[in-house]
């Protein structure tokens, strides 16, 4: 009889003892995915030096000129030399301190809320036509106990950039068209007819 060839393909057969022998390492999964999520979004990011820098220096040049500026008022109209550069510094610190929190945040979990985001500015602008401070004929302030005062002007600018930025990305090369640029017409003009009411041109 003749051999058979030695070139003829036998499948491998495995055995009880080859499959004990096998080993699958299997990875843990996360108890709670939710949580490695936001963990990962909220990850300490390097911070930029120089921009750093630049933000303190110029904050520090501004509370400078403040303070030379306000302190004859201060002076003999409060009595407190002190009185605008002490508010304007907890400002300044309070803002610096957003900065930094607020930089270490994914900037996508802001474009999740960016109409809540538009909301919370424009409701700002509307409760200072309630209950806003006036200040030479103009109602552009708000109060905060123990701190002083602050234009929520301000706020919806940072409102502002946060959502048409989102709104932008999201819709594309549609942005281009009278249909997608009308939303944009549309949530500036009611911050702008805000603005006049009070009135704040300048802002």
């Amino acid at each position: 009889m003749p051999k058979k060839s030695s070139l003829i393909y036998e499948p491998e057969r495995t055995t009880e003892h080859s499959k004990k022998q096998r080993k699958v390492v299997k990875m843990p999964k996360p108890k709670n995915p939710s949580q490695s999520e936001i963990a990962r979004k909220l990850q300490i990011k390097k911070i930029d030096l120089a921009t750093l820098v630049i933000i303190l220096v110029l904050t520090v040049v501004g509370l400078i000129a403040l303070f030379s500026a306000s302190y004859p008022i201060g002076l003999y109209k409060h009595n407190d030399p002190l009185k605008f550069i002490r508010n304007q510094t907890v400002f300044a610190v309070m803002g610096i301190s957003a900065m930094l929190f607020i930089s270490i945040i994914d900037y996508h979990i802001y474009g999740r809320f960016y109409k809540w985001i538009y909301l919370f500015g424009v409701g700002l602008l509307a409760l200072v036509l309630l209950i806003g401070i006036e200040h030479n004929k103009a109602t552009r302030w708000l109060a905060i106990p123990f701190v002083g005062e602050f234009q929520p002007s301000e706020i919806t600018k940072v409102a502002l950039i946060i959502a048409f930025s989102y709104y932008a990305a999201k819709m594309g090369d549609k942005i281009r068209t009278y249909r997608g640029l009308l939303p944009f017409i549309g949530a500036f003009a009611v911050v702008a007819g805000f603005l006049a009411l009070q009135p704040h041109m300048s802002a």
